[in-house]
């Protein structure tokens, strides 16, 4: 699973109330700041994966993705989701 903008406060939430319920699922964060990837590790996530100019800067997939950035990055999700995946966009941080 991955979440775009895991490093708002509804990103860091999720993390924590995911973990604890399916503490051994692989959580992955997107952030356009690197500096937080420690902190986002320490909040749950497994992995954190740089953003830039509105694209996840991997070649991987995902089953689920949480968008909380919204229209600015929505596109770029549904090209790193799997085939019957789910993108659930809730968010608008994107300032668009």
């Amino acid at each position: 699973m991955l979440v775009r903008g895991a490093g708002s406060s509804v990103g860091i939430a999720f993390a924590q109330l995911l973990k604890v319920r399916f503490p051994h699922i692989v959580l992955h964060g997107s952030t356009r700041n690197p500096a937080k990837a420690t902190h986002l590790q320490a909040v749950g996530f497994d992995e954190v994966i740089t953003e830039a100019d509105g694209k996840l800067q991997t070649d991987q997939n995902y089953d689920k993705i949480l968008e909380l950035v919204g229209p600015a990055t929505l596109c770029d999700s549904f090209t790193h989701i799997n085939e019957h995946g789910i993108v659930c966009n809730t968010g608008q941080l994107g300032n668009i």
